[in-house]
């Protein structure tokens, strides 16, 4: 069976993780190789919930379409094979 953990970039990274961008954008200087652009949240999105325009109801609700058009099976064989088989060579 394969765990993902989810985390937030303050948290220091261990050695045994191999971390994977799912956001917009990153902190300078983090040290991420690794990218999966299908779960990123949109700029609208972003910049709706920060100015106060769009409800954390509704970024759930825009979020949880972009989800509705991924195939899990496909995005955990893209992690395990595109990010984990790589890194372990």
């Amino acid at each position: 069976m394969k765990i993902i953990y989810t985390s937030y970039y303050g948290m220091k990274l261990s050695m045994n993780f191999v971390p994977i961008q799912i956001s917009l954008s990153a902190p300078k200087n983090y040290p991420i190789k690794h990218k999966l652009p299908e779960l990123y949240p949109t700029w609208d999105m972003i910049n709706g919930i920060k100015s106060g325009k769009l409800s954390y109801a509704d970024y759930i609700l825009q979020y949880n379409k972009i989800l509705d058009n991924l195939n899990p099976d496909f995005l955990l064989q893209l992690i395990f094979i595109k990010f984990i088989v790589i890194n372990m060579n």
